[in-house]
């Protein structure tokens, strides 16, 4: 029965003004029908929630938490391997930042620097007190490298100065003497690519056939002689040999900027580009043979991919891309790039860095004036449901103990017989512990790990996965350690 102000047109006694009851209360459920329509046509992402509701993690768009440094145009962004609160960014034309209280304050160290122009920072993998930053010179002057032997409190050493701004750094993860840096514009040589093999005192260039404008290198995890580097204007060189040989790759792609590994497995390798020009931009890469075939996932439309990074916990890729100048956010895929979805930073970004003890995700942000503030920022993703997605045969992944100081218990549950396989990852996605792999009956059950390794020895605190894969369900769960 129709209601217009809460009076039953049932109930009128004029049966014309009954009518017109009704035909004015059919016209506003239309009208907000079509309102109802208009919005989801306005968002656009119905379709792609509810696909996601499908496979199985998100409720509701991420949120991104500021950590101050509002107002500066930061550059990069880097978390200490040892202490989650210890933070250093670099702020183009003010120097570098660090906090030791996860962003509750920030102090310049630029002690030892001989330009305020930071541009990239990495740390030694086995000693977090050693750390090594690019900077970019100062009104015509050269770049270099600056090295802090205290956690970024000052910088004593300068190296590999008068080759222009260095843009990266990598070291290799197994043997932390291997350093190799990239350098913008170079002019020792014709190329920009140098190695040192003594934690960066002395320097050798390496021949590129063409290393000009060096954007970005990456070194293989699990094989130090190989190694990418991106080049703006010669493509994607890769060697398999420490840099003595090179193959080019990746020729279809156009001014490669970021590369990044696929955490639990190298041989899928990203690649961002640049727009040098407005609407030039390719767009993002996947190889899945290591660097020989590329596959475009998306993003041509945008000006420049400044970052990527990969959330390990649910399988995100993520994308710090510019819209234009003076816009962007960062954009997130489930999908392989098929649907992407905007993570509400909004804001142009220069730098996304994965937190090696916890698996959180930082955003280093410009200001360029207006709403695009610039600073630092934490992102908190959407929901992760408990439960995962229910596929044909019903599984489910939980954490029971979490966090833990010694003992994790894993519980699954299958509603047909299934091959798994259950496995603890470290923040890196390399496989440490196998706790099942088998063909187990329908069932609930436990799993109980020890927090030790498959050699037996205890693991570190820190941030660890749960991988589970049962049949066509795939499942990934984050656990802390803290010992």
């Amino acid at each position: 029965m129709f209601k217009k102000e809460g009076v039953d047109v049932g109930m009128i006694s004029n049966r014309a003004e009954a009518m017109e009851y009704t035909r004015m209360d059919a016209k506003r459920r239309e009208v907000k029908m079509q309102k109802q329509w208009e919005k989801i046509s306005l968002i656009g992402m119905a379709m792609f929630l509810w696909a996601i509701s499908l496979i199985g993690t998100y409720t509701h768009a991420s949120t991104w938490e500021s950590l101050g440094l509002v107002g500066k145009n930061c550059w990069f962004v880097i978390v200490s391997p040892q202490d989650s609160d210890i933070m250093l960014v670099g702020a183009y034309d003010e120097g570098i930042y660090k906090t030791t209280d996860g962003g509750g304050y920030w102090e310049l160290k630029n002690e030892g620097l001989f330009s305020l122009q930071p541009l990239t920072c990495v740390y030694d993998p086995f000693d977090s007190n050693i750390v090594y930053v690019g900077l970019d010179g100062e009104e015509g002057e050269s770049g270099g490298i600056v090295r802090s032997f205290d956690g970024g409190e000052t910088w004593s050493d300068t190296l590999l100065y008068g080759h222009g701004g260095v843009w990266s750094i990598a070291i290799d993860s197994h043997n932390s003497a291997i350093i190799y840096a990239g350098v913008w514009m170079s002019t020792w040589g014709g190329t920009g690519l140098y190695k040192s093999a003594d934690t960066g005192n002395v320097w050798i260039a390496v021949t590129l056939p063409d290393g000009r404008y060096i954007r970005d290198i990456i070194i293989h995890p699990s094989s130090s002689d190989t190694l990418y580097v991106s080049t703006l204007l010669g493509g994607i060189f890769k060697s398999t040999n420490g840099g003595a040989s090179w193959q080019s790759i990746g020729t279809s792609i156009s001014y490669p900027y970021e590369m990044m590994f696929h955490p639990s497995n190298p041989s899928i390798i990203y690649c961002a580009t640049s727009g040098v020009l407005p609407n030039n931009c390719q767009g993002i890469f996947k190889s899945e043979d290591g660097g020989q075939t590329w596959t475009n996932i998306g993003h041509g439309d945008k000006l420049t991919i400044s970052a990527l990074e990969m959330d390990i916990t649910t399988g995100e890729l993520l994308a710090a891309a510019s819209i234009s100048f003076y816009s962007g956010d960062v954009y997130v895929t489930t999908d392989d790039g098929a649907t992407w979805l905007e993570d509400n930073l909004n804001r142009v970004t220069s730098d996304l860095y994965l937190d090696p003890n916890t698996g959180d995700i930082y955003a280093a942000c410009f200001y360029l004036g207006g709403e695009n503030v610039g600073g630092v920022f934490r992102r908190v993703p959407a929901s992760i449901n408990e439960e995962p997605a229910i596929f044909s045969n019903r599984c489910s992944l939980h954490i029971a103990s979490n966090p833990s100081s010694d003992i994790v218990i894993v519980k699954f549950q299958i509603q047909a017989r299934s091959s798994l396989n259950l496995s603890i990852y470290n923040i890196n996605g390399r496989k440490i512990r196998t706790l099942f792999n088998g063909v187990k009956n329908s069932g609930a059950y436990s799993v109980i790990w020890d927090g030790r390794d498959d050699t037996g020895k205890k693991v570190s605190s820190g941030a660890y996965f749960v991988r589970f894969e049962a049949g066509d369900y795939h499942a990934t769960r984050k656990l802390l350690i803290m010992r």
